[in-house]
């Protein structure tokens, strides 16, 4: 059934709404496979917001000219300074003409929005349901809440949003990527969100993390995951990059694409809070083939939650050095640093099955609980090149239970210049501390290795190396 938002007699004012006062209405509600299609003559029409109703997935409403996008013009402007919206309950929503938004858009309901013509603006914010962006896009930000800010959810529930990059200019190169997670509380809650960079190589000025649960002691049992999928990924700089919880088994996890590049920033993954309950939280991030981290530092993992980065796949790679290939960064440090109640610890860089090539000036790796089950924290690589200039194995508060500290190499090559294991506190508690580096393939070379600490140990010390294959030899 085509229409024509125009000036007509059947109006009672001669003319569809347009003003930025008016609100259109779509209510496509055909049960029978049906697109409503609506031209816009004498175009550009402005309006403050958009709601289409459409029988999903029988009914759409497109809305501007598909022959010709961007022919036709549609301005979202509010005379009261707020962002306008475009909520698509059900079904779907496609916007043929060009959008001209100066104050932002914000699409919001469950269903589709569908961006075909140029978009031009303030910026694009997802807060829920599904958002296509295939027309060229020079809106300087995009914002995906992860979760809907728009109605608090409900216990048990699972919540689903995709934002989908579609075409060659979807997301112009001096643009943000955020990704907001919220401030609601979670309880037994599921949050899937997907990011498809639509097959192409996406180069953004910034990504940005904002509200990852750091705040919220409160949520509890509930996970949530990004995947961004489909592509290639560069962010030339990076902000609030923080995959950590407070509340109680708070389970946040990433998922890169294939080829993904972070230029530079600090990097905070799975890092609570002694006041947490005692289920442990963690935060995950899951590498695509190959991964290039340019950082000024990387912490995981401490007061009763689990950091880790791992592959999504076998015989994937991970780059991780400084400012730029040839430089070192700081410090990396893994692995909890206050007993806390939490069980079943377990902290990584995970590259076991893959290759691993680090710079870095120091690396600690920590282990502590006051609960009776192990903790981990480890480096794990199968290949690739590392170079440490310094190395710590061990060292934490008193009173912990067993814990173990590991580097694990199974081939390529490494080189530590100095290497140490190292308890520097006094342990009233019995049980086992092992602090080792393991390899079984390869090429180590060590410049100098020290057991060392003062410290008075009620339980089992081991630390030292295991040989099982490869070649130690002098750095």
């Amino acid at each position: 059934m085509p229409g024509e938002w125009g000036y007509y007699t059947n109006w009672s004012t001669f003319l569809v709404p347009n003003s930025g006062d008016d609100a259109v209405v779509f209510n496509n509600s055909s049960t029978a496979p049906l697109t409503a299609t609506i031209g816009l003559s004498g175009s550009p029409f402005t309006a403050k917001s958009i709601s289409a109703t459409n029988g999903s997935p029988f009914s759409a409403v497109i809305v501007g000219s598909t022959a010709n996008p961007g022919s036709q013009s549609l301005n979202l402007y509010n005379n009261a300074g707020t962002t306008p919206t475009i909520t698509v309950s059900s079904g779907l929503l496609q916007i043929a003409a060009a959008v001209n938004a100066t104050q932002g858009i914000t699409k919001s309901g469950n269903g589709t929005l569908l961006l075909t013509g140029p978009i031009s603006g303030k910026s694009i914010t997802l807060n829920g349901g599904k958002l296509d962006i295939a027309g060229a896009n020079s809106c300087g930000a995009i914002t995906y809440d992860i979760m809907p800010v728009s109605a608090l959810l409900s216990a048990n529930t699972t919540v689903e949003s995709t934002l989908r990059l579609l075409g060659t200019a979807a997301v112009p190169a001096n643009s943000s990527l955020s990704f907001d997670f919220g401030t609601q509380t979670l309880v037994n809650n599921t949050i899937n969100a997907t990011v498809d960079l639509g097959g192409l190589y996406r180069n953004v000025s910034s990504l940005s993390f904002v509200n990852s649960y750091t705040s919220s002691y409160s949520s509890q049992n509930s996970t949530t995951i990004l995947d961004i999928q489909n592509g290639a990924l560069e962010a030339r700089s990076l902000t609030g990059f923080d995959l950590s919880s407070r509340g109680s088994g708070v389970n946040i996890e990433v998922r890169l694409p294939d080829s993904t590049t972070i230029n530079a920033g600090s990097l905070s993954i799975g890092n609570g809070s002694p006041s947490s309950a005692t289920k442990l939280s963690t935060g995950m991030l899951r590498i695509g083939t190959a991964a290039v981290f340019r950082l000024s530092s990387l912490y995981m993992g401490f007061n009763g939650s689990s950091g880790r980065i791992e592959a999504r796949s076998p015989n994937s790679s991970l780059t991780i050095s400084g400012s730029n290939a040839a430089s070192r960064l700081s410090s990396i440090t893994l692995g909890n640093r206050a007993t806390t109640s939490c069980a079943g610890y377990d902290t990584a860089i995970d590259m076991e099955n893959g290759t691993l090539n680090l710079l870095v000036s120091s690396v600690n790796i920590y282990g502590a609980s006051s609960a009776t089950d192990p903790t981990k924290a480890s480096v794990r690589f199968g290949n690739g090149t590392v170079d440490i200039t310094s190395l710590y194995l061990g060292g934490t508060p008193a009173n912990a239970y067993d814990y173990q500290c590991s580097v694990v190499q199974k081939g390529g090559s490494a080189k530590i210049a100095s290497m140490a294991f190292t308890p520097t506190y006094s342990d009233t508690v019995s049980g086992t501390r092992t602090f080792r580096y393991k390899i079984s393939g390869g090429i180590l070379e060590v410049g100098n290795a020290t057991g060392q600490g003062n410290f008075i140990l009620t339980g089992t010390l081991s630390r030292g190396f295991d040989w099982s294959g490869g070649i130690i030899r002098n750095y």
